[in-house]
């Protein structure tokens, strides 16, 4: 019988369990290997990936671009619902692009409005 205890501590699924803090630089491989799997179509790899990436410290600017390309790979899965969380939580970061277009916002607009 399984008790779900390892050394006197009880186990847990929480998601800081199943993803466990990372560093810097392999979060941003994990976003360089997810968006070769979004290239490669293979939205679920992406977003499994990328919400790896976010258990790292990372900057508001790399936070932003990872939401935004979880929502592109959801969208693209069929899951608007969960694509437009993941834009609205990267509009909450205020980022501004420098370019001054704002892809981010535009997906919002097109697909959740």
């Amino acid at each position: 019988m399984c008790d779900n205890k390892h050394d006197g501590k009880k186990m847990s699924d929480s998601p800081e369990n199943l993803f466990p803090k990372i560093s810097r630089n392999d979060a941003i491989e994990m976003i360089n290997q997810a968006d070769i799997a979004f290239e490669e179509k293979k939205y679920r790899k992406t977003i499994r990936l990328l919400g790896q990436a976010l258990n790292a410290p990372l900057s508001d600017f790399d936070k932003g671009y990872i939401l935004y390309l979880k929502g592109k790979a959801y969208h693209e899965i069929g899951n608007t619902a969960q694509a437009c969380h993941q834009w609205s939580l990267a509009i909450e970061l205020g980022l501004a692009h420098p370019t001054g277009v704002d892809l981010i916002s535009e997906e919002y607009r097109k697909h959740c409005t």
